[in-house]
């Protein structure tokens, strides 16, 4: 079955938490980062972020290898808003547990890419819903998990109350192990649910909380938002890829398995990931290819043996045929346009 998170990724955060959970069992934590193709370096950069078809497999093979069916419960149960950077910071930092919550919503983003979260007030009772998206049904299930059980459990931490939700509701269907489900939330649990949310009493979001700084809150949703900005220009995967092989083209033919190495992926992955973007590896080479000679063709210092040199043609006359295939036109035509 193909991914669809493959193309979506999520803080390194989010590792960090799966790995405090199983890191107490007798399962070692780098194996399992070695067996989804992740590289524990990354985990040293809190800004760094992984696709969440790895992070899936990582989730998936912990469960396995743990035999802990309820590891997104607890992951959620270990959280704490300190755990999640900038947004965490932002989040104490709020008046109101609503605040808190409406913050959350707002830059959601800056923990996963496929989490949606909504927060709806109506006259006696609050919602707090939460929605991933483009992921496959197994790690939609954890992260719902995850989700829910942060929510209410950082919402009591916050507060210093024992909040109760009057309701709970999951969208997938009810799982064996209710008893941590019932231990974390209370006894209203509903399963097969059209959303995955926290009904709350509305009065809860008005608890204040201990911590409150408006004016450090101020700064930090203004790095928040510049964060978030960030990430909604990301470059395409194809993007990603001719940024690496920009500085290869000098090469004769720069291996696909060597680019997807550096992407730390598979090359059926990056072959996959290229297509869902209506390209091919061999497109994008021969774009970068196509770039870079127009560059160097405006600039007068370089012949075209140099050209052919620079981008790893093995003649002059390859180099000819392969601009004309590209642009229709043959160099000389291109500079008298």
């Amino acid at each position: 079955m193909s991914d669809p998170s493959d193309n979506t990724t999520s803080s390194v955060n989010s590792i960090r938490r799966l790995l405090e959970v199983t890191g107490r069992t007798k399962v070692n934590p780098k194996d399992l980062l070695i067996a989804a193709d992740i590289d524990p370096f990354l985990l040293k950069t809190a800004n760094n972020r992984v696709p969440n078809s790895k992070i899936s497999h990582l989730t998936r093979n912990s469960i396995e290898r743990t035999g802990n069916v309820a590891l997104g419960l607890h992951i959620g149960e270990l959280s704490r808003p300190g755990l999640f950077d900038i947004l965490g910071h932002a989040v104490m930092c709020c008046r109101t547990l609503r605040e808190s919550f409406d913050i959350t919503a707002r830059f959601i983003p800056l923990i996963g890419d496929s989490d949606r979260m909504t927060v709806t007030m109506e006259r006696d009772y609050a919602m707090i819903t939460y929605e991933p998206v483009n992921l496959l049904p197994d790690y939609s299930k954890t992260c719902s998990e995850i989700a829910m059980a942060s929510l209410i459990v950082n919402g009591r931490w916050l507060t210093e109350r024992k909040i109760k939700p009057i309701e709970v509701h999951f969208q997938y269907a009810q799982p064996a192990y209710m008893s941590e489900y019932r231990r974390i939330f209370g006894s209203a649990i509903s399963f097969e649910q059209n959303e995955t949310r926290l009904i709350l009493e509305r009065g809860d979001l008005d608890y204040p909380l201990n911590q409150a700084n408006p004016e450090l809150l101020s700064t930090l949703i203004h790095q928040a938002e510049e964060k978030l900005a960030g990430l909604s220009t990301r470059q395409s995967f194809s993007d990603q890829v001719a940024e690496l092989l920009a500085p290869e083209i000098k090469r004769a033919e720069p291996h696909i398995g060597t680019t997807a190495e550096k992407l730390m992926m598979s090359v059926r992955t990056l072959q996959r990931r290229l297509r869902e973007e209506n390209t091919s590896y061999q497109k994008v080479l021969d774009q970068t290819r196509n770039q870079a000679a127009k560059r160097l063709l405006h600039e007068a210092f370089f012949s075209h043996d140099d050209i052919t040199s620079l981008l790893g043609f093995s003649s002059t006359s390859s180099f000819f045929r392969s601009f004309k295939r590209w642009n229709g036109l043959t160099p000389g035509e291109f500079l008298r346009q």
